[in-house]
Parts: C-alpha cells; structure tokens; sequence
C-alpha cells in the first residue's frame, strides 16, 4: 500500500507496515513532527527531496522521489505565449510572491493553480 497522507495511517498499519510505504508531502520542520515520527521510526516513508529530510529523527527513509519536470523537457521560448503560470503550494516557501512581483513587473497575466496550506 502506497499512503500519501503524512502520520494519520500509523498507528493502523504499524502491524504490516513493512508492506507499506508512505511518501511525505509537506513541512517537515513543525517542532511537533520530530516527536512523532520518532514514535513510528519502523515505517518504511519516502521523501520528495534530500532536503525535505534534514529537519526529521531518525526514521526509516526508503527513497526519494522528487517532484517536478526533467530540466530539458520545456525549452526557453524568449517570445512570450501569452501568460505566466505559478503551479504549486500557496506557502512562504514556495514564493508565490515572487511569481506575482514577476507578473507585475512584465505587464503579463499571472495563472495560479495551488493548494492553500492552513497557516
């Protein structure tokens, strides 16, 4: 079984959790995280980059899969097609601000598709 629902599932699958793995999607860096997955250091979670790991106990990484397109999918067009486009989480760390000021400064209509993260 594939879980992409953080720590909810723990306490149900711990008896055959090594037949699950559980890929985290968010902030890792919340002080009350570390506490609990400490508690459930045996399931097997899959991060979506190195760095998302840093904040963590020890737990039990199995693999990273990262989110995103392979650089050379999309070629830079210098022409502009029209409008500018922000895909991604409505958070501090991901700079929606920064897809805004960009928008702005160029004259050009901004497109967002995002998740918005209680705060």
């Amino acid at each position: 079984l594939h879980f992409h629902i953080d720590i909810l599932h723990f306490p149900i699958v711990r008896d055959f959790a090594q037949r699950t793995v559980t890929t985290l999607h968010g902030r890792l860096d919340l002080p009350y995280l570390a506490q609990l997955y400490a508690m459930f250091d045996d399931i097997p979670l899959v991060s979506i980059s190195y760095d998302q790991r840093w904040p963590m106990p020890p737990v039990r990484w199995v693999g990273t899969v990262y989110h995103g397109l392979p650089r050379d999918l999309l070629r830079f067009r210098p022409k502009a097609s029209g409008y500018l486009a922000f895909l991604g989480r409505i958070s501090p760390e991901k700079g929606p601000e920064t897809a805004i000021e960009i928008a702005a400064r160029t004259g050009m209509p901004l497109k967002i598709a995002a998740k918005i993260d209680k705060v």
